[in-house]
């Protein structure tokens, strides 16, 4: 049963999540109800799963449930409230929910605490990079930038390629956000350089549409045209419909008036595929709303 959990994580880890899912949701069902920690363990899995393809709701869900499930393992406890923290600021972002946010915080701060008492740095690196992510999109640059860096010097000594390189992406938007082209160019060529070398090819085509994003800021429109389409490809093949929308948004908002017209024809159609299979509301409404702009733009 420990092995098949570990397998989804594969899966999960490839961005293969309706492999992940169906093999953690398997799983789930034929462990015995007496094996607490390891339900525990699984539910936290799933959730990130969920989180992972943008189904958010589901990802709370599970989470909660794996919060409420009472046990005596601190490791897990500490892992099941780093992932609730994260679902609720992404949920929190998205939906500009304030009680979200709060709760979130108060994951963090506790996840965090945890991490340090068990001496479990690596989860104090993405504790650190997860409350970075959240202060960046309220606009608190100079506190998100201190926990950044703290996140990257940790996995730095870690030698973890592809959480270092999560950071260096988290980095790379903060850069954009300040006009720091050049330090975000920087720490975004890392990232997929790092990333090209594993197999998380759903963080890779994350860090593919922030290169885009970086490359267009700085007027280099036919490489940023290849980053979001090479995120957009890399994307499709791994089922993940969150990231092929926002690698197609890229292309759609930040470069359409560079391309050719047949091209942008042609994004806006793949964008309509992808909208009845989307479960992330915030994305949903952005990408509705592009193509409402092009069928208006064009008529």
């Amino acid at each position: 049963m420990e092995a098949r959990l570990e397998l989804a994580r594969c899966y999960h880890r490839q961005g293969l999540f309706d492999i992940a899912r169906e093999i953690i949701s398997t799983a789930f069902s034929e462990l015995p109800e007496d094996r607490l920690e390891l339900k525990t363990f699984a539910l936290v899995i799933w959730g990130v799963i969920e989180r992972d393809s943008g189904r958010l709701n589901e990802s709370l869900f599970k989470l909660r449930e794996a919060a409420n499930i009472e046990i005596e393992g601190r490791l897990v406890t500490n892992r099941c409230y780093l992932d609730l923290a994260t679902t609720l600021k992404d949920l929190a972002l998205s939906e500009h929910n304030e009680e979200y946010l709060q709760e979130a915080k108060n994951h963090f701060w506790r996840a965090l605490y945890e991490s340090e008492v068990l001496g479990h740095h690596r989860n104090v690196g993405s504790v650190e990079n997860n409350i970075g992510f959240l202060l960046l999109n309220l606009g608190l640059y100079e506190e998100a930038k201190e926990h950044l860096l703290r996140s990257r010097r940790i996995f730095d000594v870690l030698l973890d390629s592809v959480r270092g390189a999560q950071v260096h992406d988290t980095l790379a938007r903060l850069y954009i956000e300040t006009k720091e082209f050049g330090l975000a160019e920087a720490v975004i060529d890392r990232a997929v350089e790092s990333l090209e070398l594993t197999d998380s090819e759903a963080i890779l085509a994350e860090a593919l549409i922030t290169k885009g994003r970086v490359l267009c800021a700085v007027r280099r429109y036919a490489e940023s045209k290849r980053c979001f389409e090479a995120a957009y490809k890399i994307a499709q093949r791994c089922g993940d419909i969150q990231n092929s929308a926002r690698a197609l948004l890229g292309l759609l908002e930040e470069i359409k008036d560079k391309i050719d017209s047949s091209d942008v024809r042609h994004v806006a159609e793949q964008m309509q595929e992808l909208v009845a299979a989307m479960p992330q509301c915030a994305l949903r409404v952005r990408v509705e709303g592009a193509i409402a702009q092009f069928i208006s733009h064009n008529r």
